[in-house]
């Protein structure tokens, strides 16, 4: 019961907790929260696409290698020397 009563002296005693804006404060606070979990989710999936294709990448990469278009460290080579 301590605690509780800590916590609203705490609540009471916030200057957020009188202000006339509150509620519209509320709401910016809700809608920049959605935003946030949305960009979380579109970085997420991005990233999953990303993986999706790193297979098909690596092997475009061997294929460039044993063409000679690439070294072994991925760096451009002259081809035709």
């Amino acid at each position: 019961m301590q605690k509780k009563n800590e916590i609203q002296k705490h609540i009471n005693e916030n200057p957020c907790h009188t202000c006339y804006k509150k509620g519209e404060h509320y709401k910016l606070q809700k809608e920049l929260r959605g935003l946030q979990i949305k960009y979380q989710e579109n970085k997420k999936s991005l990233s999953d696409q990303n993986l999706k294709y790193f297979n098909e990448f690596k092997n475009r990469i061997l294929v460039l290698q044993k063409l000679e278009y690439i070294d072994k460290n991925n760096q451009i080579t002259l081809k035709g020397n």
